[in-house]
């Protein structure tokens, strides 16, 4: 799977599978910020987070 990349502000967000196990994480600004299973929930970890840091 191609990761999914888009820019918010000055940062930039990653979503791509995990490399050790099964999975998704998503990374801000090269950080990981959020694991999930799948990717959506890892989207909405994102966006959540996104808002709250507002």
């Amino acid at each position: 799977m191609t990761p999914i990349s888009f820019w918010r502000g000055r940062h930039l967000y990653q979503i791509g599978p995990a490399r050790e196990g099964a999975g998704f994480i998503g990374l801000c600004s090269g950080q990981i910020v959020a694991t999930a299973p799948d990717s959506a929930g890892v989207m909405r970890a994102l966006i959540k987070g996104a808002v709250w840091r507002r």
